[in-house]
């Protein structure tokens, strides 16, 4: 069993005479009693998001927002045939993720910190679709289009609610796991590459694809960024190594957004993304939502 948990710091104490600071954290179990599992996954400023298993059941759950202690939970489960969620992400009073229902695909999904506040963002077309991640007004994830059974990434634009698919040309699938707000990170497979999974960098549409795989590894992906940088991962060797890429993705840059438009459709930048990026030692394996998505 595992149990959500949060992490506050406590107390920073200096020695005298030394320049060294002992820094304490206090850990809270957000773990409602009587549950049977509980993960947390998303938190902003004294909010956190996640998934509450009250019974050991695979079949229902409860997307979940606490506010810093097992007894403020909120359960997030709309009404309706809803038998299970997540929540993923979180900004702004926002959070995303997704909802099932018995022989129910997954459905993207956006509250605002209610279950009464629930907006089912499942485009028409798409069979099924998750939401990973949100900033600004825009919402980022997967979705798999009817017919098909590879996923998408796609972008949502929250102020006319508009979907936009980023899929690169050439690609098998696509997943997007990350936004700034303006920017999109995820990965994607192609096939023309030996069907290698290379991270992929977006600014708002399919032809913008940019990827950022680095010199030397195989695979590689994007799990979240912020304002000019992306953090994922690759393998390298036998081992798997944390990245950090800098300068693609550099907010309020409108010269460099117009010539990465003025490119031709995917551009597989390997010595840009090895100048572009640091790998860092990895501790742990890439993380666990990613094994949620379909295939």
């Amino acid at each position: 069993m595992r149990y959500a948990v949060i992490w506050t710091l406590g107390s920073v104490c200096c020695l005298a005479g030394a320049a060294q600071a002992q820094i304490r954290w206090q850990a809270t179990v957000l773990h409602p009693g009587g549950a049977y599992e509980s993960f947390a996954y998303a938190v902003d400023g004294g909010m956190q998001g996640g998934f509450v298993d009250p019974a050991g059941s695979q079949d229902y759950g409860f997307p979940t927002l606490w506010f810093g202690s097992p007894d403020s939970l909120v359960n997030l489960l709309p009404a309706g045939n809803w038998d299970r969620g997540d929540v993923y992400a979180m900004q702004g009073g926002r959070q995303v993720g997704q909802v099932l229902a018995a022989n129910v695909a997954q459905h993207a999904a956006l509250w605002y910190g209610s279950a009464g506040s629930f907006v089912d963002l499942h485009p028409s077309g798409y069979r099924s679709s998750i939401a990973e991640d949100v900033a600004g007004d825009q919402v980022v994830g997967l979705a798999s289009p009817n017919g098909s059974g590879n996923a998408h990434a796609v972008v949502w634009n929250l102020t006319d609610r508009t979907l936009t698919d980023l899929h690169p040309p050439g690609a098998r699938w696509s997943r997007g796991y990350a936004t700034d707000g303006r920017w999109q990170g995820g990965e994607a497979q192609f096939p023309d590459l030996g069907y290698a999974i290379h991270a992929v960098l977006w600014s708002g549409s399919a032809e913008s694809a940019t990827d950022l795989n680095p010199f030397g590894a195989k695979t590689s992906t994007i799990n979240d960024m912020a304002a000019g940088v992306q953090i994922g991962d690759a393998p390298v060797g036998t081992q798997n190594v944390a990245v950090l890429w800098r300068g693609h993705a550099r907010v309020g840059d409108q010269h460099d957004a117009r010539r990465r438009d003025e490119r031709p459709p995917l551009r597989h930048h390997r010595r840009s993304a090895r100048r572009q990026c640091a790998l860092l030692r990895s501790v742990g394996p890439r993380r666990a939502l990613v094994q949620r998505q379909p295939q």
